[in-house]
């Protein structure tokens, strides 16, 4: 046999498997046993779904994307919360034909003061993307103030629901959009309901990873916003100074 060389080092040999990068697999969520008996067979059900539910969700908290479309999608019911008080007056009064741009005008002079003003000629655009995002789930309804849209409903949809960075630059392509978002990040009253909604899941470190998405993608829009050459993105970038 030949004699190893001293002084040389042993050749290691790397196992190809050992090169592979680790992937997330997705587990199968598979409720555990509640020990309840057939009579509470109800109850062991809704137990399960719950068990699966935060099995489901501690997976996708390994990526990205569930992060940014949670801030979507908690704006999104920000906006569609405040604004369900002046939608059931509005229901309340359909029998006279009130235009549910009479409405979404009433919401935005109560929210955002003096700002269809500043808007002069952009201000029926304003309004028109503003009643996609509170509608946003009336999507499939075929209701008859939902027709003739400016925008397709996708665009507001899918960054809450099929997530990507194209989705996202769609979305703040439409200065009103992209200041609807800022100021959701932005805004004292906005962020407390946001907090709120963030601390119902038990995941001690969900919290502080929404607050840091929230501000990057708060900046995104910001810089969608002042980037944009459109009539109301220098009227809504000032608000939003003066305001925020």
């Amino acid at each position: 046999m030949r004699a190893e060389k001293k002084g040389a080092p042993a050749a290691s040999v790397v196992s190809k498997h050992a090169l592979r990068v680790k992937k997330v697999k997705k587990p199968i969520c598979k409720p555990k046993k509640s020990g309840l008996k057939k009579k509470k067979e109800v109850n062991k059900k809704l137990i399960g779904s719950e068990e699966e539910v935060e099995c489901e969700n501690k997976y996708y908290m390994n990526f990205d994307f569930y992060f940014k479309r949670t801030c979507f999608r908690t704006m999104t019911l920000y906006f569609k919360t405040v604004f369900k008080p002046f939608f059931e007056q509005w229901k309340h009064k359909r029998s006279k034909a009130l235009p549910i741009n009479e409405i979404l005008l009433q919401f935005t002079r109560t929210t955002h003061p003096g700002l269809l003003e500043s808007l002069k000629g952009s201000a029926k655009e304003y309004l028109e993307l503003l009643k996609l995002l509170v509608f946003s789930h009336r999507h499939n309804k075929n209701d008859s103030y939902l027709s003739g849209l400016l925008v397709d409903f996708s665009v507001v949809r899918e960054p809450m629901y099929r997530y990507s960075k194209v989705a996202q630059e769609r979305f703040f392509e439409h200065p009103a959009f992209a200041f609807l978002f800022s100021w959701f990040a932005t805004d004292s009253s906005a962020q407390t309901f946001a907090q709120a909604k963030f601390s119902e899941n038990p995941d001690e470190k969900f919290a502080p990873r929404m607050s840091l998405e929230m501000v990057h993608l708060c900046g995104e829009a910001t810089e969608h916003l002042t980037r944009s050459t459109h009539a109301s993105s220098a009227p809504l970038v000032k608000y939003l100074q003066s305001h925020c």
